[in-house]
This record gives structure tokens, sequence and C-alpha cells, in this order.
């Protein structure tokens, strides 16, 4: 009877509340209402009635239903998105959800709001939310997917899409999700046939709910996916290497040009595909200007901007962006990218201050401080904010590829590798991480692996230069002189920077033995990139070569007074200094860059080598290579070296042995080991072993190369020995165990001239009293 009544009191009260209210407003205005006389412009209602107003408005209030206050939020919540008051909508969706919690229509409307405006992890979680409710709510699952992707969360995408399956094996948005993660798997042909699946599924949903589909918001969500689906396929088609057909397609569209600016985003990034940069940016415009809401257009436009070096143009594009209101943080990330895309690290590391002292700190945004690390040269320390990253999420692409560098940084070119794969199993789509994996195979002597690799990049992408740039030195490394020329005429029609072709020109020349034009195109490109830390390298070497290491040196010594701020040129002139013999002007480049930067690990590493004096001047070397490179196994190593040196060969041990202990994935203390245990003559398995560990970090350090060449000489396979040997004597002609090593090889094959060579060379550079002794010795044996 209770519950009766209370229904009845509140349906009396609603009913008199809208007929009374109705009234008493038409009243205030001077309006006539009904079934009353009427009132005077202004004159207010008598006591009586208002106070029944009151208690009626107040009634009403209690007894209002949570789903109509809810409803009514999201009513204006959608109207303030129309008009393009995308904060003020999100904030109404969530006094909405506040209402309604568990309203899962409510939780993703507001979750594809939040992924339109690039708050991902706000979107993620709503999703979450409903799928903790519902586990198997379609929809949820499509949105999920569709975030994963976004942000690179492969095994989510992955998760979702495959539960799709099982749940809306039919349905056309679920069939389109399932050619975009294709897509991202490198898959067209099967991409291409979900899509044409998925228009197919459409065209049967049509046909099926006509009456449904007359309404205007269907019929426009079916137009867009329509449009949607063409452009994509043309995107499969242009994968396929079917360009002719994907233009086709795009005319086709273009005689009806599309109404929705998610299917003008599409088409801005086929012609993106295509190369087509003008006909992307206005196609992107054009989706932005229909639908600011949707931020991903001019995020898209920006990043092409700056992928040209457009500067002024990425900066206008920004600027829209702030005034259709971006969130803070996206305009300051891609602000960060193009810092980075200018040389501007340092610009990029006080933007990101600036972000994180405003509360903002995602994975994202970590991910954009290893890239900064990685520009500022601090590899180790970029290791170890993406190790910390790939703990908690190790299937994101761009932390494996991003990790992959930070270990090629490092000169631990097998973990990159490993990287780089684990990259690509995520992503097979992925180009930089494919582009980079060909590249250490190559830098490991795996010719075969990186043409594969290369090659198949180049059949994907037929305008890719740096793939053809890849297959140039692959051919070159390999003595294919002509097919290494055709690859750089391909890449001069293929617009590629002159800069690149006369880097590849000169080892091209160089592989023909032809060191005049080599030296010419080396020093062309140096010319260009005079801050270019690997073109200096590249000219400097084939200098030596040339027997024009002073020439060389005075080169660097020019670049460093136009630039003295550059580290990494600095180096390298105390390297060629030390191998010229002048150790004098070697520390002063040495000393240079690390005024510069302290925790230059190869300025301590040239310093060290430099060092023939006290034992006090080298262990002042050695505690400030301590402090400074904190998150290296190399001071470590240094010290062992040190020990060894002053005859204490149980604490060289024993240092280096903890210092692999802590490390187990470093190459140094494995190196160092390793010629520990050579030079003691025991444990020769576990010397190769760690030799060869050691190696397939650093496989680019001559003294690594050194080491297992000479581990494989104890060993007694002196074809191996001889190759290593030789490019470590090669790398560093001033290192006087290389040549020892050497020429103890060809002693032992009977080739007495080669022997007496390199063996009279490491007398003159300077070998310990006992090795010299050992060397002379060998000497006195040889036959005249």
């Amino acid at each position: 009877m209770g519950r009766t009544l209370t229904r009845f009191l509140i349906a009396l009260s609603l009913t008199l509340f809208s007929a009374l209210a109705n009234a008493s407003w038409k009243g205030f205005r001077g309006v006539p209402g009904p079934e009353r006389p009427r009132a005077a412009r202004g004159k207010m209602l008598g006591g009586g009635a208002t106070v029944a107003v009151v208690i009626l408005g107040i009634l009403a209030g209690c007894a209002g239903r949570p789903e109509d206050r809810a409803r009514d939020l999201a009513r204006h919540a959608d109207v303030a998105w129309e008009e393009g008051r995308y904060e003020a909508a999100l904030d109404l969706w969530e006094k909405a959800r506040a209402v309604l919690p568990e309203d899962d229509t409510l939780s993703l409307r507001l979750a594809e709001a939040y992924g339109q405006r690039y708050q991902w992890d706000k979107a993620a979680a709503l999703c979450r939310d409903v799928l903790d409710r519902s586990p198997n709510h379609v929809q949820a699952w499509r949105q999920t997917a569709v975030l994963a992707m976004a942000f690179g969360r492969m095994d989510e995408a992955l998760r979702a899409v495959e539960t799709l399956k099982h749940l809306d094996p039919e349905g056309a948005e679920s069939l389109a999700l399932q050619g975009d993660f294709h897509v991202l798997q490198g898959q067209a042909e099967a991409a291409l046939e979900a899509y044409d699946g998925a228009r197919h599924a459409l065209h049967a949903a049509k046909t099926a709910s006509a009456e449904t589909f007359k309404e205007a918001v269907a019929s426009s969500r079916a137009e867009t996916m329509e449009g949607v689906l063409r452009v994509k396929k043309a995107a499969c088609l242009i994968a396929m290497g079917r360009r002719d057909e994907a233009l086709h397609e795009l005319a086709d569209m273009a005689a009806v040009p599309p109404r929705s600016s998610e299917v003008w985003a599409h088409v801005g990034r086929v012609w993106e595909l295509m190369g087509d940069s003008e006909r992307a940016a206005k196609a992107y415009e054009t989706a932005f200007a229909m639908h600011c809401g949707d931020l991903s257009p001019m995020v898209r436009r920006i990043r092409l901007a700056l992928k040209e070096n457009k500067v002024q143009e990425a900066e206008a594009a920004l600027h829209r962006l702030e005034q259709a209101g971006a969130p803070s943080s996206v305009v300051g990330k891609l602000r960060i990218e193009g810092a980075l895309q200018a040389g501007a690290p340092q610009q990029a590391a006080h933007l990101l201050a600036s972000l994180r002292s405003k509360g903002f700190l995602d994975v994202e945004l970590r991910l954009m401080e290893a890239k900064i690390l990685l520009f500022q040269d601090h590899p180790a320390a970029a290791l170890l904010i993406l190790e910390k990253i790939l703990d908690l999420e190790p299937h994101i692409p761009l932390a494996q590829y991003l990790a992959g560098l930070a270990h090629l940084r490092l000169h631990h070119v097998r973990l990159a590798q490993k990287a780089m794969i684990r990259a690509l199993e995520l992503q097979p789509s992925f180009t930089e991480a494919r582009l980079v994996l060909a590249a250490t195979y190559y830098k490991l002597k795996e010719m075969e692996p990186a043409r594969a690799h290369a090659q198949k990049l180049a059949e994907r992408e037929p305008e890719n230069s740096q793939a053809r740039f890849l297959l140039a030195l692959v051919a070159a490394e390999e003595g294919a002189v002509d097919e290494a020329g055709r690859h750089v005429k391909a890449m001069a029609l293929l617009g590629a920077d002159p800069r690149r072709l006369e880097a590849v020109k000169a080892l091209v020349w160089e592989k023909s033995e032809n060191l005049n034009d080599a030296v010419k195109a080396a020093l062309g490109f140096w010319d260009a990139l005079p801050e270019d830390a690997d073109a200096a390298w590249q000219a400097v070497s084939l200098l030596c070569r040339s027997g024009r290491a002073e020439e060389g040196l005075e080169r660097l010594a020019r670049t460093q007074n136009q630039n003295p701020k550059a580290v990494a040129i600095q180096v390298l002139g105390g390297d060629l200094a030390r191998c010229t013999g002048r150790r004098d002007l070697a520390t002063a480049f040495y000393e240079k860059a690390l005024a510069l930067e302290a925790d230059t690990a190869s300025a301590y590493r040239g310093l060290l080598r430099c060092e023939a004096g006290s034992r006090e001047a080298t262990e002042k070397i050695l505690k400030d290579f301590l402090e400074h490179v904190r998150h290296s196994p190399e001071p470590a190593a240094a010290w062992a070296d040190h020990a060894r040196a002053q005859g204490e060969t149980t604490k060289a041990r024993k240092i280096l042995e903890e210092t692999l202990k802590a490390h187990p994935e470093s190459g140094v203390p494995a190196n160092n080991l390793a010629w520990l245990y050579l030079e003691s003559n025991e444990c020769l398995d576990k010397a190769l072993a760690l030799a060869q560990q050691a190696y397939d970090r650093l496989p680019d350090r001559a003294e690594v190369l050194d080491t297992l060449g000479y581990a494989y000489f104890k060993k007694g396979l002196l074809t191996r020995a001889l190759w290593y040997l030789s490019e470590a004597r090669t790398r560093d002609p001033a290192n006087p165990f290389a040549a020892y090593h050497l020429g103890l090889l060809y002693a032992a094959q009977n080739d007495g001239d080669q022997a007496r060579l390199h063996l009279e060379a490491a007398l003159r550079l300077g070998l310990p009293p006992e090795t010299a002794a050992q060397a002379a010795a060998t000497l006195s044996q040889l036959s005249p």
C-alpha cells in the first residue's frame, strides 16, 4: 500500500509540476497559458501559486530518476561536442557517468571521445571497465582494438581482434578491424580480403534492415564506412604493388567527394603512402575542418610537415590544433617531436620537463624521454627507461625499437638485433625496425640476411631510398660494384639525399680500390655534413688509408673550431691523433670532449690509451670514469685492465667476474675476461665463448676483434683467426697487440715477410716489456 501511494504521489507531482511550471513560466513572460487569464507582462504570480511551484519542484527533484538526469547531461554533452566545445562535452559526459557509472553505452561514448582527443589511457580504462562488467560486449572490444592499435599495444590488439572473430564473425566493423590488424602485420592480401568481407557484410546489413538505414544517422554511418573501406582497400593495393588499381579506386571516390571527415583522413593517409605529400596535407586539413573533435588528421598533417622539414607549415598546423582546443599534452608532445626532428634535443628536454611539471607522465612521454636521451648520446640512461617500460608492457613495438637503437649505440649489436626482431614480430610493417635490422646484419658482416631484409623493404616500398642505400652497401661489401652502382642510380632517381649518395659512392669506390675517387666522395659527404661523426669517420679513415692522415687532422681541427661543442668530432680527432703517434694532441682532443660532456666513455678510453705516465695519473682518469659513467660496466673493466697492468691478475679477474655478473649482456667485461684467460693460457674454451659473446655485442671494436682472433689462434683455427686479426689491425693501426698477434699468426703459417712486418710494427707501437721480449724472440727465429 505504501509503495502504491508513493508511486501515485510521484506521478501526480510530476503531472502537476509540468502543468503549473508551464503556466507559471508563460505568466512570467507575459504569454497566455492554457486555461488561464492573460497575465500582465512582468507581473509576479500570487504567493500561493509560487509556493505550489516550489513544493512541486522539490517533489519532482526528489523523485527524478538518475537515468533521466544522466540522459539529460549526455544530450547536453552531444550538443556541446557538435558545437566544438569539446572540453565542456567531456566534462558533461563525465558528470553523466558519475550518475550512471555502470551504463555501458555512456562509458563507450566517452571512451570514443577521449580516443579522438588523444587521451588514450582514459579511453582504454573506460573500455576495460565495460568489459569487466560485460566480457562479451562487442562494441567495447571494437574500441579496445582501435585504441590498442593506435598506441601500438599489439598484444591487446591481437586479443581484441581474436575475440571479435568469435563474438561478431560477420560484423562489418569487426571485419574492418581484422583488416587493420593485418595491415600492421604487413599482410596486405589478408587485409584486402577482410575489407572486402566488411563491405559485403555492410551491404547485407543494409539489405536486411532497409528501413533502419533510411534513417539519416544510420545512412550517414553506412556511407562513411563504405568510403573508409574503399580507401583502405586502395592502401592495400599500394602495398601489393597494384598502384594503378589504387589510383582508379581513388578516382572513383573523387567523382563524389566524401562527406565524412573520417574518409578524408584515410584518403590523406593513402596519398602519404604514395609519396604525394601535397595531396595528403590537403586531405588531412579537409578532414580536420569538417570535424575538429577528432585530432588525428591534424596530428598526421603536423607529422608529415615535420618529416619533410617544413617547419612553418608544422607551426601553422600546431596553431590550428591549439585553436581547436587540443589538450596541452598533445600539443606538447608534437612540439617535442618537432624539436627532435630539428636536431634540438635540449629544447625537446625542456618541453618534456614542462609537461611533466604539469602532471603529465604517461608511457608515450616516457618513450619520448628515452628518445631524447638517445639524441643526446646517453644510450645507457635511455635503456634504463626502456627496460622499465618493457618490464610492464613488453608488447609495444616502439619501445622494442628504441631499446634496439640504444643497444646499437652501446655497440651491443646482437642485442639490438634481437630487439628489432621482436619489434617486427609485433608489427611486421614497422619500416624503421626492418631498416635497422638489416643494418645490424650488415655490421656483423652477415650479408645474406642483410640483403634479404633490405630487398623485402624495397619490394614493399619501391620509393624507399634507404632500402636502396642498404642494398648498395651490401653489394659494395660483396664486391658487386656494378650492382652497387645501379642501386646508387636508383637512389638518385628516387630523390635521395645527395649527401647520402656521396657516402655510398665513397664506399663503392673504396671497394673497387679507387681510393682517390673514394676520398673525393667521402670529403664531399663530410663537407655537406661537417658535424656528422659518421661522415667525418668515413673521410678520415680513407684519408689515413691514402697516407693523408695529417690532412684529416687539419680538417678535424677546422671542424672543431667551427663547432667546438661537437663531442663526437673531438673524440674522433683524439683517435686519429693517437693513431698517428701525436699523444699530446690526442689528449687535448679527449679532454675537450670531456669538458663538454663528462660522461663520454669513448673519451675516457682514449685518455687511458694515451696515458703512459704514472700510476697516480692513470688512477685519476679511472676515478673520473667511474664517477661520471655510472650506468656502464666499462669503468670497472678499465679498473681491471689497470690491475692487470700492475701485475694484480687475481684482482683483475675478480673485478671482471663480478662486473659480468652485474652486466651479463655486456661485451666489455666478457672481452677483457677472455683476454685474461688467453694471456694465462688457461680455460681456452671458456675464453673463446666469452670472446664470441663480446663480439656479438661489440663487433665494431678493434680490441674485441683482436681478442676473438687471438682466441681462434690459440685454438689452432688459423683461417678464422686471420680474418678477425686482420680486421682488428685495419680498424686500429695504433694497437700494438693487434699487430703482435697478427705477426704470430703469420709466423705460424711460415709467412716470414708478413710476420716480420707486423712484429716490427708491434715493437714500434710499444708493447709491454715481457710481451716485447716474446715478439723479439719470435722475430729472431724467422728465416731471413
